[in-house]
């Protein structure tokens, strides 16, 4: 986009100096103008957002292109390790999960999540700082090693409870269908091969999209099953006791989505389109019996 608003305003240079040139002309590259200006905000903004992030033995070490700063263990008077909280660009604000380090002055420090590819890792080793300090002892990270969380594999469907709705009926599904239908029109157009196999390709890819949010579950005393109504043999098992929190989100223009937040940080998002509010209600109850921290973000009661 900046490389787009900076051409436009190249040609409109050249065009200025060109004697056929009118004034008027240059309301043409307004866009242009507009583009650029918001090119810069938005080099701006990850700029001063992206921070490179270093634990030490003494504190963090936050580094950054326009600057840098440190904080040392015992500035800090709390530290949560999930939760939400608003990231704003211009007028746009929108809620991420987030890292939230607040000093003895009751300033907050926020390192929002997606923007680190190994944060379960930076959560685990700030916690083992935390049980450390808990302990009167001093932060010592030597010999620290993130740990990672093996998965059970096939679980008895036997005695499962599931919480789903009628997948048929979804917006998602009614798009996956007519993308379907369309893939298969695709084959008798009369249009080259390669043009059929690029088409069907980009239609398929975006049924695969669609059906990341028609996941549903099922669960019993012992296990949190993650299925999928369009793939009938895909299957992942959580152990409720590996499971620390649940979060019930509803993400800009997406469905209802858990968040599952398993001992070792590591958070994994479920799209569940077919799930209706009463059962969605029914899924935090049951889970709360269970013992599982449940944080409702989406759903009224």
């Amino acid at each position: 986009m900046f490389t787009l608003g900076l051409g436009i305003l190249l040609l409109w240079k050249e065009s200025m100096n060109d004697e056929k040139a009118a004034s008027g002309e240059m309301v043409q590259f307004l866009p242009g103008i507009g583009m650029l200006v918001f090119g810069l905000l938005v080099a701006v903004y990850y700029l001063k957002t992206l921070r490179k992030i270093k634990l030490t033995d003494s504190g963090i070490h936050l580094s950054g292109i326009l600057s840098s700063s440190f904080i040392a263990w015992n500035e800090i008077q709390e530290t949560y390790l999930s939760g939400k909280q608003g990231e704003s660009f211009l007028w746009i604000t929108m809620p991420f999960e987030a890292i939230t380090v607040v000093l003895k002055n009751d300033e907050p420090v926020i390192l929002l999540k997606n923007y680190y590819r190994n944060n379960e890792e930076l959560c685990q080793a700030i916690n083992h700082i935390n049980q450390q300090k808990k302990q009167q002892v001093r932060p010592n990270l030597t010999g620290f090693k993130p740990s990672r969380l093996s998965l059970p594999g096939y679980v008895n469907p036997a005695g499962l409870t599931s919480y789903k709705g009628n997948h048929f009926f979804t917006f998602n599904w009614l798009f996956v269908y007519a993308c379907l239908t369309a893939s298969f029109f695709i084959l008798f157009l009369d249009i080259p091969i390669v043009s059929k196999l690029i088409m069907t390709g980009m239609v398929l890819l975006l049924c695969v999209l669609l059906s990341i949010q028609l996941y549903y579950f099922e669960a019993d005393k012992d296990f949190l099953i993650v299925k999928n109504h369009i793939w009938p043999f895909h299957q992942r098992a959580f152990r409720l006791s590996d499971i620390t929190e649940l979060v019930i989100e509803s993400p800009h223009q997406r469905s209802h989505t858990l968040r599952i937040i398993t001992s070792d940080f590591k958070n994994r998002v479920y799209g569940a389109g077919s799930l209706r509010n009463k059962t969605w209600r029914q899924f935090i109850v049951d889970m709360e019996k269970q013992g599982i921290r449940v944080r409702n973000e989406a759903i009224f009661f």
